[in-house]
């Protein structure tokens, strides 16, 4: 007696340490856990930090782009030969030993017929569409937390009204039962409240399973162990009004996918700005600096340097009409 009342005291303390260790949550609470453990919207972040990185790469374009190239040859053995001037022997030599060759370049677009901007625009509305995609998938989210939630609370309560029905059917057995041997009813009787208190329990353990089910999916969602929370909410009836006109014209304004449709339809029109430009022309200005050595006979060691500046027109003659094509192509998109 007393090594049973020792078991039953430590069933009971392991079961209240369990309760208490159980995280109660609420529904705020469950989407906060969902939100920050979505292994969707964190893929979501990095596809919005890449359309970001990818609008600064399109920005760039509208700065001057420098380029530095450098040089350095050692050659084996240098011609020379000596002239005899004014008494004296001067030698004269084609390079030096030690070779050093500088460039310093600068490039900057002066009119591209609109493509650059056509593209900064078309980086642009990617990025905003990944900002859409994020605000999608964090809907879809909440929902099916709500759904789950609900999902959770209406099992339950389906549970507890079968336990209800259970213990009831169990009640109405055992009095048919005794009136059986009674004489009060017949056998018939009998067998119809034993069969419906097998239903009875058939259906309990199937509220058992879909409560399981229910907590499960709630469970992964959150990013949780079905065992390391409890819910502490009820259903109830909350009446509401709705007027369908009303939330026709709301649903109508706020729908992601009617925004991400006229995203895309402008990166549409910034693609076909950008292939109607492909065969116009562009212009450039550039400039270099160029500082080297050994192109001086009487001082090969010297450094000389130059600069030059200028405009480079490009004009697009023949391209095989890969360019009409592409914007028919966009333009179709």
């Amino acid at each position: 007696m007393k090594l049973k009342t020792i078991f039953l005291s430590i069933v009971c303390t392991g079961t209240l340490w369990n309760v208490a260790a159980q995280q109660p949550l609420d529904a705020r609470l469950c989407i906060q856990m969902a939100l920050k453990n979505s292994k969707t919207l964190k893929m979501a972040d990095l596809a919005g930090r890449q359309a970001r990185e990818q609008l600064g790469e399109a920005r760039a374009q509208l700065y001057p782009t420098i380029q530095v190239n450098g040089m350095y040859t050692r050659i084996g053995e240098i011609t020379s030969f000596e002239i005899p001037m004014g008494g004296q022997k001067r030698t004269f030599k084609f390079g030096t030993q030690n070779r050093m060759n500088m460039d310093v370049k600068l490039q900057y677009p002066l009119f591209t017929w609109g493509r650059i901007g056509a593209s900064i625009n078309l980086a642009k509305g990617g990025f905003q569409i990944t900002q859409t995609q994020k605000k999608i998938q964090r809907i879809l989210l909440v929902d099916r937390v709500m759904r789950a939630w609900y999902s959770l609370l209406l099992n339950r309560g389906i549970l507890a009204q079968q336990q209800n029905t259970v213990q009831t059917a169990a009640r109405f057995t055992e009095i048919a039962e005794q009136r059986f041997k009674a004489g009060g009813i017949p056998k018939l009787e009998l067998l119809r409240a034993r069969v419906q208190l097998k239903s009875a329990q058939s259906r309990l353990k199937a509220a058992k399973g879909d409560l399981k089910q229910a907590r499960l999916l709630l469970a992964d969602l959150i990013g949780s162990q079905p065992e390391n929370f409890f819910v502490r909410d009820s259903l109830k009836y909350i009446p509401v009004s709705i007027e369908p006109t009303e939330f026709e014209q709301m649903a109508l304004s706020r729908r992601t996918e009617r925004l991400m449709l006229q995203q895309q339809l402008q990166l549409n029109r910034y693609q076909q700005d950008i292939s109607a430009g492909g065969n116009k022309p562009n212009v450039f200005f550039f400039s270099s600096y160029n500082v080297q050595n050994g192109f001086d006979p009487v001082d090969p060691e010297r450094f000389v340097d130059n600069w030059n500046s200028g405009l480079q027109i490009s004009v697009p003659l023949f391209d095989g009409f890969a360019a009409a094509r592409k914007e028919a192509a966009a333009r179709l998109q």
